[in-house]
């Protein structure tokens, strides 16, 4: 599979391609990024991402939504449990970024707080239990794809569209200068958490899958 190259990377009004792939690039130490799934093209289904990705990591999944591109690093592979009803969750390195959208310039956002360091991954027919934010797919810290709150899903089972998302990150993790959509301060829900989505919960233009060399 050839190197990724700039079709990949959206330019918006506010940022050069040249500025996302760099300020990627730079937070993976200049690792070789390959991608290995977009929803657009491979299929939506959680089937899908699963068939295209297989055991490679570490993983960037990037997300479009509208102007919006963000995403979530996680420093392993994706790690299906052995029943296919099943869920598994472990700790690896994790971060979200912003590369357009939110601030002047693409942004790392680190996670302050070591539990919130966990993927959960849902077998081909599992449903990972509300303490992961309700009938997922797979969350990467809290970024959620696959959810039932948009996609649906009979007996409360999750969505099984990929691009059917939640994202918030926690007001504490947020950097200076965003510009973008925030819950309530103070608020029931999430407390001034940013929505880097424009909402908590949301559609996806498309979800980009990447592998970094080892």
């Amino acid at each position: 599979m050839p190197h990724v190259s700039s079709v990949f990377f959206w330019t918006v009004q506010w940022v050069a391609v040249d500025e996302q792939q760099d300020a990627l690039r730079g937070w993976v130490d200049g690792r070789q990024l390959r991608l290995l799934y977009r929803a657009s093209c491979d299929g939506s289904r959680y089937e899908d991402l699963l068939r295209c990705v297989g055991d490679a990591g570490p993983l960037l999944f990037v997300i479009r939504k509208d102007d919006y591109v963000f995403g979530g690093y996680m420093g392993d592979g994706l790690k299906l449990p052995e029943d296919p009803r099943g869920f598994d969750t472990y700790s690896c390195d994790l971060w979200h970024f912003s590369l357009a959208g939110h601030f002047d310039r693409p942004t790392k956002i680190k996670l302050l707080r070591t539990w919130e360091k966990r993927v959960t991954v849902a077998g081909p027919e599992g449903n990972p239990p509300l303490k992961c934010g309700g009938n997922v797919r797979l969350c990467i810290a809290r970024l959620f794809l696959g959810t039932l709150s948009l996609a649906g899903g009979a007996n409360d089972s999750p969505g099984d569209d990929v691009l059917s998302c939640r994202h918030w990150v926690d007001n504490r993790d947020v950097a200076a200068g965003y510009r973008g959509s925030r819950a309530e301060r103070g608020g029931a829900d999430n407390d001034g958490a940013a929505y880097f989505g424009g909402k908590w919960r949301f559609q996806a233009d498309d979800v980009h899958v990447l592998s970094l060399s080892q």
